[in-house]
């Protein structure tokens, strides 16, 4: 009997790249006339690759279709009649369903970084794994596990955004014990600012999770670094900012003084940048999290940012919003009396208009 031959880096490649152009039209499609038949051709086409005997399918390719297919399918639900919506979702499903099935006896050779990936894909079309293969869940998180040594910020970050969005508890807690274990002890210094802030906006949202004061003081410490780069790419933007002072407002936890000073005061100079402008729930975010956490951040900054909060704003519906979590929180002491009445001026006139 002929033993079956092991795939070489060529083929691997080759399967890879054959991927990504199909991907390529496939995202292309769908933003057409027909973005069921171009799903469908999709579908078909992987289906058949992967069932080709000569196929060098692996984990990384599995990855791909699925992340593919997430991507693809966000953009053409929008576009699909609503008498197409129901047979669209139900062959999404059995092709994810299959592609699950086909990663189930490869799943001890993907990587942290592919396991990563699928859980997000999957969350992004809020299908727990579960649902299509029973054990999937437990399945990848053990699989991230074994490699959590290697993960980079990207890889957590994906892992715990998943979960958040699905609710998950893989493996009986234990996938968070050991994202707690590591997440203390490693060395940080990879991870970049919507990592870091993604995972904390995550660990709040899960309760489950529950981060000690160990692992939230590692974030920060980073987050800090962050915000001292000399390098423009590395500093934490105005939404990165946000999602950390919600998340440690959520977690009750008071970042270090000169952290939460340095947060807010590059939160002020992002918002005088052109095009990079934060929305206003962001803003109110961050001022209602400082308010809560009574984080001694500058007069001046919370003025800044109520003042940008006002001009970026020209609903109504965002300042009754600041107002009235302000007021059930007590957060109203925080401002001046000059910001406290520009704020109630301008609420006034947003729900009770002139005329």
């Amino acid at each position: 009997m002929q033993k079956q031959r092991r795939p070489g880096w060529n083929e691997i490649r080759q399967t890879g790249e054959y991927i990504k152009v199909q991907r390529d039209q496939l995202l292309l499609s769908v933003r057409g006339s027909q973005p069921d038949l171009a799903l469908q051709r999709f579908y078909g086409g992987m289906s058949s690759l992967c069932s080709r005997p000569d196929a060098s399918i692996g984990p990384s390719h599995l990855n791909a279709i699925i992340g593919a297919s997430a991507k693809a399918w966000t953009t053409a639900w929008g576009r699909l009649a609503q008498h197409e919506q129901q047979q669209a979702l139900h062959r999404m499903l059995a092709f994810l369903t299959e592609m699950l099935l086909r990663l189930q006896p490869l799943m001890p050779e993907a990587e942290e970084r592919q396991v990563a990936n699928i859980m997000w894909s999957l969350a992004k079309l809020e299908l727990k794994p579960d649902v299509l293969v029973p054990g999937m869940t437990d399945s990848l998180a053990q699989q991230f596990i074994a490699n959590m040594d290697v993960a980079t910020g990207q890889g957590f970050s994906n892992v715990l955004v998943a979960c958040a969005k699905l609710q998950l508890n893989p493996c009986q807690g234990e996938l968070f014990k050991a994202i707690r274990a590591r997440l203390t002890a490693a060395n940080l210094s990879s991870f970049n600012a919507q990592a870091v802030a993604n995972i904390l906006h995550s660990l709040a949202t899960l309760p489950a999770a529950a981060p000690p004061d160990q692992v939230l003081d590692a974030l920060c410490k980073r987050f800090g670094a962050l915000l001292k780069s000399r390098q423009a790419a590395e500093l934490p933007n105005a939404q990165n900012i946000a999602n950390t002072i919600w998340a440690l407002s959520e977690l009750k936890f008071a970042p270090a003084d000169e952290l939460a000073i340095s947060m807010v005061g590059r939160m002020v100079t992002v918002c005088r940048l052109p095009g990079q402008q934060p929305d206003p729930q962001a803003i109110s975010n961050a001022l209602l999290a400082c308010a809560e956490l009574s984080v001694p951040v500058e007069q001046a900054d919370i003025d800044s940012l109520v003042s940008f909060f006002i001009h970026i704003e020209q609903a109504s519906k965002c300042p009754p919003t600041l107002w009235k979590h302000s007021m059930e929180s007590g957060c109203l002491r925080q401002f001046a009396p000059g910001t406290f009445c520009f704020v109630a001026g301008y609420i006034a006139c947003s729900v009770f208009p002139s005329g």
